[in-house]
C-alpha cells in the first residue's frame, strides 16, 4: 500500500476510535507534507495524551515551512487541542468542544515564533 494511502487510512481509523494510531502518525510528521501534518494535528482532540503533542511540536519545529503551511499547521494544532473533530472527509468535519487538552499550551511558543516571522 502506498505510504500516503496508508497514512490517510490510519487517520480515518484514528477518527473512528483507534487511538493507538496517533503515535505512529505523529512520528511520520518528520517526512509527510503539511496537509498530512495538519490532518494529524487536528485529531489531537481524539487522544488527550501529553507525549503525542510534545513530540508533534518537536517534529514540526524541526522543519522549514512556508508561511501558508505554517498557517495551516497552526490552525490545526489549535483546533485539535480545543475540539474533537467528527471527520467527514480529509481535514473536514464537525467540531465538538472538549475539556481542555492537557497539553494545549505546548504549541503556543512555536506559533508565537512563527507569527514573528511574518509571511
Amino acid at each position: 500500500m502506498p505510504k500516503a494511502l496508508r497514512d490517510r487510512a490510519e487517520l480515518f481509523a484514528l477518527a473512528a476510535g483507534a487511538g493507538e494510531l496517533i503515535d505512529p502518525l505523529v512520528e511520520r510528521m518528520s517526512a509527510t507534507d503539511a496537509q498530512m501534518v495538519a490532518a494529524v494535528a487536528i485529531m489531537f482532540g481524539h487522544v488527550p495524551r501529553r507525549g503525542s503533542v510534545e513530540r508533534a511540536v518537536e517534529l514540526i519545529e524541526a522543519r522549514d515551512w512556508s508561511p501558508a503551511n505554517r498557517l495551516t499547521i497552526a490552525h490545526s494544532l489549535i483546533t485539535g487541542l480545543t475540539y474533537r473533530m467528527e471527520m467527514f472527509s480529509f481535514r473536514s468535519g464537525m467540531l465538538h468542544p472538549i475539556p481542555p487538552h492537557p497539553r494545549r499550551a505546548i504549541p503556543l511558543e512555536l506559533i508565537g515564533r512563527w507569527l514573528s516571522l511574518g509571511g
